[in-house]
Parts: C-alpha cells; sequence; structure tokens
C-alpha cells in the first residue's frame, strides 16, 4: 500500500464567496522517490457529491510495482472540492473561476508547475477551463462523463427540483435518522452497486451527524445548488483548447 498524507491550503475567496478565504483538504500520494528525474504528477478531480478518497485505488494502481506504473514515478494528488468533503462549504462561488483558485493554491503548496489532470462529471468544466485560461497548467486531461461540461438551456432549471429528488449520487443529502439508515441508502444506490472496501470507506469519510443529531453528506446543499446554477450561465467550451496537449473523453454507464 502506498503513503498517503492528508493536507490542507488556504485558498483566497473569490468575491462572491461571502466566507472569504476558503479551506481545501486533499489526499497527497508522494512518489516514493520525489527526485526521480521522470517523475509525473497527477491531479485528479471528483466528480459532484464525492470527495477525494474516490480516486485512491487509481492512485493506489500507479504505484503498482510490475514495471508499468512505478510509485517513484507518480504522485498524485485528490483534492476535496469547495463544498465537498472536509474542505469549506462557502455561501456561493461554484463557478470554474472559483474552483480554479482553490487548484492554483494547492499547486502553490505543493511547488507544482503542471500536471496531468483527470476530472470527472463537474469537475471536469473548471478543468477545461483552466487548461484553455493557463497554458501548460495542464499536460494532458481526461475527462470522465463530463455532462456539467455543456451550457444547459434555460428552461432546465425548472427540472432541478426533480433532478434534486432523483438523481442517485445526490440521494445521501437526504438526512437519515442514524449512521446505520444512512448506510442502508447508500448500499442500494448505484455508486455504491457491489459495496467494495473502497465504497465502504468513501461512504465513511463523506458523512457526518448533523446539528440536529441525523445523518448525511458532508456536500453542501449550496454547492449542489451553485453548479447546477453555473450550468445555466456557461459552458465549459468556452475557449479552444489543443497544440501539443492530449484531451481524452471517458464515458460510462
Amino acid at each position: 500500500m502506498r503513503q498517503v498524507e492528508r493536507r490542507f491550503v488556504q485558498a483566497a475567496g473569490m468575491a462572491q464567496d461571502s466566507a472569504g478565504a476558503v479551506t481545501i483538504a486533499y489526499w497527497l500520494w508522494p512518489a516514493s522517490d520525489a527526485t526521480t528525474a521522470d517523475s509525473e504528477r497527477v491531479l485528479a478531480l471528483h466528480g459532484l457529491g464525492d470527495h477525494g478518497w474516490v480516486w485512491a485505488e487509481v492512485a493506489e494502481s500507479l504505484g503498482d510495482s510490475d514495471g508499468s506504473c512505478r510509485s517513484d514515478r507518480f504522485t498524485v494528488i485528490a483534492p476535496d472540492l469547495r463544498g465537498h468533503g472536509d474542505s469549506s462549504k462557502p455561501e456561493a462561488g461554484y463557478d470554474p473561476l472559483a474552483v480554479i483558485g482553490d487548484l492554483e493554491a494547492v499547486f502553490a503548496q505543493e511547488g507544482w508547475d503542471s500536471a496531468h489532470v483527470v476530472a470527472h462529471s463537474w469537475a471536469a468544466k473548471a478543468a477545461v477551463a483552466w487548461a484553455a485560461q493557463s497554458s501548460g497548467r495542464v499536460r494532458s486531461l481526461t475527462l470522465i462523463d463530463p455532462a456539467f461540461v455543456v451550457q444547459m438551456p434555460i428552461w432546465t432549471g425548472l427540472t432541478f427540483p426533480l433532478l434534486y429528488r432523483t438523481l442517485s449520487f445526490l440521494k445521501l443529502l437526504q438526512p437519515q435518522a442514524s449512521e446505520a439508515k444512512l448506510r442502508s441508502l447508500a448500499q442500494g444506490l448505484k455508486q455504491f452497486e457491489g459495496w467494495s472496501e473502497l465504497q465502504e470507506r468513501v461512504f465513511e469519510l463523506g458523512v457526518e451527524e448533523k446539528a440536529d443529531g441525523r445523518w448525511a453528506s458532508k456536500f453542501a446543499l449550496q454547492a449542489r445548488d451553485g453548479v447546477f446554477a453555473d450550468c445555466l450561465r456557461s459552458s465549459g467550451f468556452s475557449q479552444p483548447w489543443g497544440g501539443d496537449r492530449c484531451c481524452s473523453y471517458l464515458s460510462g454507464d
């Protein structure tokens, strides 16, 4: 098993962040030899409602010692994006520019100037915008189910209340009387199908007891609302991105 560290960084808040500066929590799987000349840096960005630990198996696989992926070559960072996990949950500021500011703070703390970026779901929008505006930051870009990248027609906002109740990855926002009942709910959801050791750990790290004694996801309601609202305002593909860099798209059920 690879070494993993939990770290935090203060990121300057955007003008629309009522909380001002925000704290970003992230996981770091360091290369076994940080001075290796051919060390590769990977930034893994989770999807809406998740948190950084969902990338744990990917980070571990990059540490395999079979000769194809070696832990002395790859350093992996997986943050809890704002509004998720153990990171701050400001009332506003869930647009790509705010997320990019958070990622820049992580890069500054770790001394990174560029990385291979893998982004899932909502995070893909910020990743695409970052690649377009900051030449050289994103060495390669892999997008997984990047549904939130496109701008939604304004009328789709009328469907959001229904989506909030029915989308599987938002179900854990519904408070339950106990951790056991929330766990039972999670075990029936698509994203936890099979209930592997990783899935159980993702669940445990992603939920908390609320002030009223009920249990629910650490994912913030204002983050959910802000992300969906931003999809009505803009597209992630507002600028061209290409040159000698590589972008790939992965989709699945």
